[in-house]
């Protein structure tokens, strides 16, 4: 053996790496907002589109709104297509869910069809957790999802009438009280 030492960690070696990591961090960090952004700013354009081919802001064209005014046969047409094929019509590429409340935020239903889009996606209004077919899945309290009387498959009020829309005292599936 002639005496000699080898280095085991070049200095330089080990700087190249961190840098080499941190740029590779910086590119993955880099890469992901300029994604969100990019996704954030397609569901903006979509839903642009998406009013436009709803109202009378399209030109020509069998549009559900017209001014204030809506087409309740128009929204049948809509509702009686399956979900693809309401997203071919309506020209959309993500998926979405509309529904209507009144200026109070209540759910108003427009020739019986309170959604439209995709069955899969879940809606919160006011307290109200639905899926976009309209099957309420409870009412949100203190962090807990209840179902509300007129909902909860009981008789609640003894009146041997079950829910809305059997029970007379529920206007909608989502009245807390079958009492009232």
């Amino acid at each position: 053996m002639n005496g000699k030492k080898g280095q085991v960690f070049s200095g330089d070696a080990v700087i190249a790496i961190v840098v080499l990591v941190l740029a590779i961090i910086g590119f993955l960090i880099f890469s992901q907002r300029t994604g969100d952004e990019r996704a954030t700013s397609s569901l903006v354009e979509e839903n642009s589109v998406l009013a436009d081919v709803l109202s009378a802001q399209q030109t020509g064209g069998d549009v559900p709104i017209i001014g204030e005014r809506l087409d309740e046969a128009r929204i049948r047409q809509l509702h009686a297509l399956d979900y693809q094929s309401l997203k071919r019509e309506l020209g959309m590429k993500s998926d979405f869910c509309i529904h209507f409340t009144d200026t109070n935020g209540n759910l108003v239903p427009i020739a019986g069809v309170w959604f439209l889009g995709s069955p899969d996606i879940n809606v919160s209004v006011g307290t109200f957790l639905f899926t976009c077919n309209g099957t309420l899945l409870g009412a949100s309290s203190g962090g807990v999802l209840t179902q509300p009387e007129c909902n909860d498959q009981g008789d609640n009020d003894a009146d041997l009438s079950i829910d809305y829309p059997a029970d007379r005292q529920c206007a909608t599936v989502v009245d807390g009280s079958e009492a009232t």
